[in-house]
């Protein structure tokens, strides 16, 4: 007999997260411990008690003030590498699974997954194990073999250079103010930007801003 698992739920729509909280609490071999709209909330939880929870489950379309899902991901594996999470989306295609795959997903299932399926797959990756649907499989094997390994952080480490950039983007200064606060040539300046978005997953200002409290700069 398994124990119950406790999972935390993240998903931008009330009425949604409210229907699968009242589904999953009424699951047998779940335990429901908590259940956010935002991606903050759910990240503040998590690190007021990381060992609480068994498993992430949340959706791949937040809203959007919200930061994208794969960003969430890839946070979530540098900050809690052994939180397995599984991802639920209305977009149940080839494209889609994978991209969740490759910033930290560990399992993949359709919003149209019933309670029972989604406690065997949170059974499933609590045990280590790496699930996406059946029909998703054989579409999906050259790229699965690629995966990082559960723990791996999914963002290569920022040199000195590229996180005190960073930190001032996110001050408000641009690069050429950068430039001449480091006494360093613009161009230096906004390569060292682009790697740090690269490192980081965002390709933009507005998404480095929404990842702030997120991502451990300071």
């Amino acid at each position: 007999m398994f124990s119950d698992k406790r999972v935390m739920l993240l998903d931008d729509h009330p009425v949604l997260l409210h229907g699968l909280e009242v589904v999953l609490a009424s699951a047998h071999g779940l335990e429901v411990v908590g259940s956010f709209q935002t991606a903050g909330d759910f990240i503040a939880a998590l690190a007021a008690d990381p060992a609480g929870v068994d498993v992430g489950i949340v959706d791949y379309s937040l809203g959007p003030d919200d930061v994208d899902c794969r960003n969430l991901l890839m946070a979530l594996r540098r900050r809690h590498p052994q939180l397995p999470v599984l991802v639920l989306s209305a977009q149940h295609n080839a494209p889609t699974v994978m991209a969740a795959l490759k910033a930290g997903a560990r399992g993949f299932l359709p919003k149209s997954a019933t309670a029972a399926e989604i406690v065997r797959v949170v059974e499933a990756l609590h045990q280590g194990r790496l699930h996406v649907a059946a029909d998703m499989m054989h579409m999906l094997t050259d790229g699965i073999a690629e995966l990082p390994s559960p723990g791996e952080d999914s963002c290569a480490s920022l040199s000195p250079r590229e996180r005190e950039v960073l930190l001032a983007v996110l001050d408000g200064f641009t690069v050429d103010e950068i430039a001449e606060q480091f006494g360093r040539a613009a161009n230096t300046i906004s390569a060292q930007k682009r790697a740090g978005y690269r490192k980081l997953g965002v390709r933009s200002n507005g998404e480095l801003f929404k990842l702030r409290h997120l991502l451990d700069l300071e």
